[in-house]
């Protein structure tokens, strides 16, 4: 029986085109690898970790470098060489309220400010744990995995990947979702996640942006785009990577972190935005027709184990039909139009999709009040055998 690991929750984000990479940790993999892929990691690690200004050492062990704005790992992509930055999106967008009502959920607070020098962002520094997952997720997941996320069109039979979500077969230009923050346990070679997405018609290749939070079996979480280029930082406090304290429990407080996606159209760059901070981008030149805009969005849960064994928790850990408190929620579900304002997802476009049913489950609402908007809960027990 596979060991667990104590977890953190991070603000994950990724990209994923053409070429697409996950980053994350485990230990006790190392002896998969040869020497040679081993040297070549290290290599890795010397190009992608840049000289810092200042370090800092975090209370969970991480390190974050200040490394100055225009040498931080986004312009090692080829396609970003002479790339202007935006420090800010130029779009207007008009927000909603942001009242949350005494049966709502909290915003955690955020860890401690990070305070860079002028002139440079916080970057979390990669160890050899990111590539070791990169490369085990890499060739097993992405390109047999990728295009099922985002259209739904046959979740199952994915290799020990699971889904319980909800899409939306409708034209926008950003995603939004409040999402529930819990701590699921899993083993070293498992990993649980919370996501929102907004996507292009995956049939002619995966062009997504994708963000939420996950838990995996070893210490680091972190950026994918920091191991693959091309997410850039701007933000000088809240680097991606992020751990959020506290998380929820069962049946007592629940915390959730406001997260969008927006597509700044003068730009054409996508825009994350964690509550009311723009944390970065991704530039429009890395994207097809993604850089014009959406066709799809989803909310909800995913996790990965091996297949011949049982499954690990997804979400709280609890079925959706035991409701608030208790199982995990992706609420204030929005989409953004071509005026910039938010508008809820058409009932008759969102498509409700479980991987495995007997394991995993999502309940999606379109009913509530301001205060939640359409909501989804989602999620499962470990221990289901999914074979």
């Amino acid at each position: 029986m596979a060991t667990t690991d104590s977890i953190e929750m991070a603000v994950l984000i990724f990209v994923l085109l053409a070429a697409s990479s996950v980053a994350g940790g485990r230990r006790g993999w190392n002896e998969a690898f040869s020497q040679e892929e081993h040297m070549e990691m290290e290599r890795r690690l010397n190009a992608i970790n840049k000289t810092p200004v200042k370090s800092f050492k975090t209370e969970y062990g991480d390190v974050l470098d200040c490394i100055e704005i225009h040498k931080q790992p986004a312009f090692d992509h080829p396609l970003l060489k002479n790339h202007t930055i935006q420090m800010k999106p130029e779009t207007n967008l008009k927000k909603m309220s942001n009242r949350i009502s005494s049966e709502s959920s909290s915003s955690p607070p955020l860890p401690r400010i990070v305070h860079c020098p002028r002139g440079t962002v916080p970057i979390k520094r990669i160890q050899k744990e990111d590539l070791i997952m990169e490369k085990l997720i890499s060739s097993s997941f992405l390109s047999k995995f990728s295009s099922s996320r985002y259209s739904y069109s046959n979740p199952s039979n994915q290799d020990g990947h699971q889904l319980a979500g909800v899409s939306t077969t409708t034209k926008n230009y950003g995603v939004q979702g409040s999402v529930n923050l819990w701590s699921p346990e899993v083993a070293v070679d498992e990993f649980s996640l919370t996501y929102i997405f907004a996507a292009t018609d995956p049939t002619s290749g995966v062009n997504a942006v994708q963000t939420g939070w996950a838990g995996d079996g070893g210490k680091t979480t972190g950026c994918f785009n920091v191991v693959c280029p091309g997410f850039v930082q701007v933000s000088t406090e809240m680097p991606v990577g992020l751990i959020l304290r506290p998380v929820s429990s069962y049946d007592g407080a629940q915390y959730a972190v406001k997260l969008s996606l927006e597509l700044d159209r003068s730009s054409r760059n996508w825009w994350l935005h964690c509550g009311a901070k723009h944390i970065g981008y991704w530039p429009g030149t890395l994207f097809g027709t993604l850089a014009d805009g959406a066709t799809r969005g989803g909310w909800g849960g995913e996790v990965y184990g091996p297949p011949t064994k049982p499954s690990p928790a997804m979400g709280s850990g609890h079925f959706p039909e035991e409701g608030f408190r208790k199982s995990c929620f992706i609420s204030q579900m929005k989409l953004i139009d071509e005026s910039y304002h938010f508008f809820d997802p058409d009932d008759r476009t969102i498509r409700v999709s479980t991987s495995k049913p007997k394991c995993y489950d999502v309940k999606y609402v379109s009913a509530g009040g301001e205060q939640w908007y359409h909501r989804i809960y989602f999620g499962g027990p470990p221990n289901c055998k999914l074979q």
